[in-house]
């Protein structure tokens, strides 16, 4: 990842090194909209770069950091921070597309710009869901609408359907079939385990999504304010998932964040693992689509699921902007069938678009396709985690050390989970006493 402060006329485009095999005029359509939208004049300045030292100005200059560190843990967190130090510094863009977990924050610093007006005038709204738009509206304390929704994601249990079939085994459907196939699967002597655990950067965000939905817990919190993260029932969840380590995981695993848990994955190390939907093509590129299952995570007996919403990526209009309307038009644009569906389909996730829903690529997609299949059964309790909590993903980022020491037995599933609820009550205790000051 590149981030570049700069102070010159800067023209942005889009890219990859991987180009989608998409219409031509779409291509057009989308790189016309982006170059027209993105070229931001700014002041004058020479350029770093020059390996010249001691050089003062009295005007801006331009500064390039570059992240050698990057990957999908990690460069989430140099992207809040970059908007966060923007905001504060008063020279935000004029729109982003972080993650709605990221809203809570912002609007607290009176960063963006509601758009509800906007919304309600924009001939498109019909084709966002009407449960996603009140979801993020839900997030913060006005209950205003600060982002509009480009691309949607969910926990989603990755399994070797072809080793499944050559054991004969049911597939890792409801929670009893998953443990049955673990163990069924798993081989250490021919250096097969049945699951592969994420035990670093991203651990803790990826247990709660595991406990919540095995405890079959629909709530964050209960009625009196308290995390129901240290019920027994999560307790249990938490014993079991640190009862796999170095028996049906690996050893390594405790090091393991995404991209070495996928490694494993796709060079035939583990059976399964745990990760979201935009990991899918990757999987799919590795060890081919007959040998990939793509399920939501497992259902409870009696086939009812409880999913954690995962973070919608949204695009916002921040207040700094001197071009608010233009600045609109562009996140309408994101938000627009043929730009969701661009986006989506080169990053394997779902497009909150209903227009988008019936294209083929989606279609072929078996992990969106039985996402969208499944959150859509009456039985199916989508339960958001408590991102209007500012300090939030600070928590979980602070509890994967202790949730590595209970993978080592340094540390008791349920003195962690006491731990871990005790620092969401205090933050929904302080955070609760802020909208009534």
């Amino acid at each position: 990842m590149i981030v570049r402060v700069t102070s010159c006329t800067e023209y942005t485009g889009i890219g990859g090194e991987q180009a989608m095999r998409v219409p031509q005029s779409r291509l057009r359509v989308v790189a016309a909209s982006l170059l027209a939208i993105v070229a931001v004049a700014c002041g004058s300045s020479s350029s770093g770069g020059s390996g010249t030292s001691g050089n003062t100005s009295t005007g801006p200059v331009t500064i390039t950091f570059w992240d050698t560190n990057a990957g999908p843990d990690r460069t989430p967190v140099w992207q809040e921070l970059i908007l966060q130090t923007a905001i504060l510094s008063g020279s935000p863009p004029d729109v982003s597309n972080p993650q709605v977990s990221q809203l809570a924050g912002m609007v607290a610093q009176n960063g963006l710009i509601p758009l509800d007006s906007q919304f309600n005038g924009w001939s498109d709204r019909g084709d966002i869901p009407a449960p996603v738009i009140q979801s993020i509206k839900g997030l913060v304390p006005d209950k205003k609408l600060y982002a509009i929704p480009i691309s949607g994601n969910l926990t989603t249990l990755y399994y070797r359907k072809d080793w499944i079939a050559q054991h004969n085994l049911k597939p890792p459907l409801t929670w009893t079939d998953f443990y049955n196939d673990v163990q069924a699967l798993n081989d250490p002597s021919a250096g097969v385990y049945g699951f592969g655990l994420r035990g670093s950067t991203g651990s803790v965000a990826q247990l709660e999504s595991w406990v919540y939905s095995e405890a079959g817990i629909t709530s964050y919190f209960d009625s009196k304010g308290k995390s129901t993260f240290d019920s027994p029932a999560a307790v249990s969840v938490i014993q079991k998932a640190a009862g796999f380590y170095g028996k049906v995981s690996p050893k390594d695993d405790i090091n393991h964040g995404y991209q070495e848990m996928a490694a494993e994955f796709d060079a035939g190390h583990v059976a399964m693992i745990m990760h979201n939907l935009g990991s899918y093509p990757q999987h799919i590129q590795a060890l081919g689509k007959e040998a990939v299952g793509a399920v939501t995570l497992p259902a409870l007996s009696g086939g009812k699921h409880v999913l954690l919403n995962s973070a919608y990526i949204a695009a916002m209009v921040f207040k700094g902007t001197k071009h608010a309307d233009a600045a609109w038009k562009f996140a309408a644009f994101l938000a627009s069938a043929d730009s969701v569906s661009y986006f989506n389909q080169k990053i394997g996730q779902i497009p909150p678009n209903t227009k988008v829903s019936n294209q083929q690529w989606v279609l072929d997609n078996t992990g969106i396709q039985n996402a969208l299949a499944t959150t859509k059964q009456s039985s199916t309790t989508l339960v958001n985690p408590p991102w209007q909590l500012p300090d939030y993903t600070s928590i979980e980022a602070q509890m994967e050390p202790e949730f590595q020491k209970v993978l080592l037995g340094q540390v008791t599933p349920s003195t962690f989970a006491s731990d871990l609820a005790g620092k969401l009550t205090t933050s929904k205790r302080q955070y609760d006493q802020s909208l009534h000051k």
